[in-house]
């Protein structure tokens, strides 16, 4: 159906326009002498409308002639003479011509149409069908493959293509003197298609060698360069070049643009993954540069004034210095160990050390381990009864709490409760961590689980909060629970808990066991 205007269902048959013909004189011979002559003038009308489905413009109506002039010869008086005697029979015969000359030539102008449409819509197919298949594996090799099975489908007859070596790693001299042909071409097609992607005037250079034995091949073109030919056995040129050489370049430009689109969209992806490096690594600096410089710069402080005039300080003071120099030092270390966990959990090779454990004692462990840090912390434990183990990393999900619990610290009242709780629903066990502080805006609750990200109280900047000893950090403690809670293909998410704050629930699916692998850095962007 590529290069022919007539589907092979439409195609003409003369076999069977010569059997209608056939049955349409036999039906006049039967009714001869039982109906009037008009009437089998309208049989002769039938017959040549049915057969002009199956024969060509020409046949049919030379058909026409001479079943007119045969039924003026046997069924109009005087008989076995082909004038007739009467004017009026005369004006029937002429009428009878006339009128299945215009039949005859509208069946066929309308059979050719259908076959035109049925053509066009068959195109139509094979362009979507070949932009389909090449986005799903966006790949030249693939799409030329897919192109070639269409053309041999088509047409039924041999088709061959040729592509450059698109290796990037490779020179351009070296790239255009290797080929990758499909089909295994004949060596003297092979030439063509190699003498086709070599020349950038394809037309002028190979037109007369290619007549020699086949139609000319046509090239795959991008913007900005040939990537390979395609060559379709044909009858002969002239028919290839007159009926589907238009489509087949059609074809071949289509697979063109959609490689150049996906080159295009590969490079603005490497672009923007670039970037996002970039950008993650200067914010990175960044937040270092300035979060790790106060409490180093107060650590050396204390530790100078200890050092140079201690035997001056009461035991009271030196308990104060001290004691900054510890929660100075815990605070680096807490920035340190989810900067390292971040990263640490962008590497893909990592595997986690899954294990049954209970969460009740991962929460419990959590608490006692906050309590030596913060130990007016009010922090109150509610697990349902017989609550099922959890197939899990301990490490991690026990920094997942440790995160939370410090999180909800930091943004509640002196002084007040945190619950930490959890429960099966169906086929997930949940874990919460609610407070009563200020709580997360809407517009936050997925913000903050990207790395840097802290949420800007109401009358602050994000980084006022760091003249607070309870509120500094650099934005990685929710990211790096997200993370956790991927890993383990739990869902994390923030709303507003019946004490008015922020309550961050984790539901970890109760499979065995989960996929065990890391969500890489990017994800977490």
């Amino acid at each position: 159906m590529l290069f022919s205007p007539l589907d092979a269902r439409n195609r003409p048959d003369p076999w069977i326009g010569l059997v209608v013909w056939c049955a349409a004189w036999a039906v006049m011979a039967l009714l001869d002498g039982r109906i009037s002559m008009p009437n089998l003038a309208l049989v002769l009308v039938l017959g040549s409308a049915v057969a002009g489905v199956w024969l060509s413009l020409l046949p049919s109506l030379l058909m026409n002639v001479g079943s007119v002039a045969l039924f003026s010869f046997f069924f109009v008086d005087p008989r076995l003479d082909l004038w007739p005697g009467l004017q009026e029979d005369l004006l029937l015969v002429i009428t009878t011509l006339v009128v299945s000359a215009l039949v005859t030539t509208l069946t066929a102008r309308l059979r050719r149409a259908v076959a035109n449409e049925t053509l066009q819509t068959e195109r139509v197919t094979q362009l979507r069908r070949l932009s389909e298949g090449f986005r799903e594996d966006e790949s030249l090799v693939s799409g030329v493959e897919t192109l070639l099975q269409m053309l041999r489908e088509s047409t039924g007859v041999p088709a061959y293509a040729a592509l450059l070596d698109m290796n990037p790693a490779k020179s351009a001299k070296k790239r255009r003197s290797e080929y990758q042909f499909f089909g295994a071409p004949p060596r003297r097609i092979q030439k063509l298609l190699q003498q086709a992607i070599d020349s950038s005037h394809l037309e002028q250079q190979v037109t007369k060698e290619a007549t020699d034995f086949g139609p000319l091949p046509v090239p795959i073109v991008s913007k900005t360069r040939v990537l390979g030919a395609v060559w379709v056995a044909s009858d002969g040129y002239a028919n290839l070049q007159s009926l589907g050489l238009q489509h087949l370049k059609a074809l071949c430009d289509l697979l063109g643009a959609e490689f150049e689109r996906a080159e295009a969209v590969r490079q603005a992806t490497e672009s923007l993954e670039k970037a996002n490096s970039q950008a993650l690594r200067n914010t990175l600096l960044t937040s270092i540069s300035h979060d790790y410089r106060t409490p180093l710069a107060t650590i050396i402080s204390a530790a100078s004034a200890l050092g140079q005039q201690s035997s001056k300080y009461s035991p009271a003071k030196i308990l104060t210095l001290a004691e900054t120099i510890i929660a100075e030092a815990e605070h680096l270390n807490r920035m340190t160990t989810s900067t390292l966990q971040l990263v640490r959990l962008g590497d893909r090779g990592i595997e986690l050390n899954l294990n049954w454990e209970s969460l009740e004692e991962l929460a419990g462990v959590a608490v006692s381990r906050l309590h030596r840090s913060f130990p007016s912390a009010r922090i109150d434990l509610s697990f349902s009864p017989h609550l099922p183990l959890l197939y899990c990393d301990a490490i991690l999900i026990l920094q997942m709490l440790d995160n939370l619990l410090i999180n909800s610290l930091k943004y509640s009242p002196e002084n007040s409760r945190i619950v930490v709780d959890a429960h099966s629903v169906e086929s997930e066990l949940v874990l919460r961590v609610s407070d009563s502080g200020s709580g997360i805006p809407i517009e936050w609750r997925e913000k903050v689980f990207d790395a840097f990200q802290r949420m800007q109280l109401p009358g602050q900047s994000a980084d006022s909060g760091d003249r607070d000893q309870n509120r500094r950090g650099v934005g990685l403690g929710l990211a790096v629970c997200r993370a956790i809670a991927l890993a383990h293909n739990a869902r994390i998410s923030i709303e507003t808990s019946e004490m008015g704050g922020a309550q961050v629930s984790v539901a970890f699916p109760l499979v065995h066991p989960v996929s065990g692998e890391l969500p890489a850095l990017e994800e977490l962007q």
